[in-house]
């Protein structure tokens, strides 16, 4: 398969969202890669002095959540395009091309007409963590109930589900670094990652 095939990706989108998404890849040849699922992040974009942009995204998220962590990463890939230099990761740039992505694959219904409201909401508030919170519960069906890893107290032990403990530490820009209680390596792990069971510290 050459390297910017990229029908395997009607695996992992909707046909309505395949086209759209297809076209920044194919357009600017990114090494587009599926990936395992990652304790410490859902999707990557990286930027290389040869020139290549590359994007690799967990292969275990489901179709909406897919679309959406796609988006994100194109994102920034199209920010270091138009900008040509350094700016903030998550500053106003990529926020006004990251809203553009999403209206247009809502405009061409490529995520779910269930979540055009948490959508449009995600954008309203600036795509902040409360928002992220509730749209995420939405795009991944869960249960209000559901806790993640930013929702428990630092110092805290908790366990996801394969069956891993860790230790919540402080927050290091986006992610939280944690250590693992068997093996006492330091992970930074993803805010909206499912904690199965957790116990605050004494």
């Amino acid at each position: 398969m050459s390297l910017f095939n990229y029908s395997y990706l009607n695996n992992f989108l909707s046909p309505e969202s395949f086209d759209y998404v297809s076209t920044f890849l194919i357009e600017n040849k990114v090494d587009f890669k599926i990936t395992r699922e990652r304790f410490t992040k859902f999707g990557d974009y990286r930027f290389f002095r040869n020139g290549v942009h590359k994007i690799t995204i967990n292969g275990n998220l489901n179709t909406n959540e897919f679309l959406l962590v796609t988006l994100h990463e194109i994102a920034h890939m199209l920010v270091q395009i138009r900008m040509k230099k350094r700016v903030k990761p998550h500053g106003i740039e990529w926020k006004s091309t990251f809203a553009e992505l999403i209206l247009r694959t809502l405009e061409l219904n490529g995520f779910s007409p269930e979540l055009e409201k948490e959508l449009n909401n995600y954008i309203l508030k600036g795509f902040t963590p409360s928002s992220k919170v509730l749209l995420y519960k939405k795009l991944r069906n869960d249960s209000i109930d559901v806790v993640y890893l930013e929702d428990i107290p630092i110092n805290s032990t908790f366990s996801v589900k394969n069956n891993r403990t860790f230790v919540k530490l402080e927050k290091l820009r986006k992610r939280f670094k944690c250590q693992d209680t068997k093996n006492k390596r330091m992970y930074l792990v993803h805010p909206q990652t499912i904690v199965i069971d957790y116990k605050p510290a004494m």
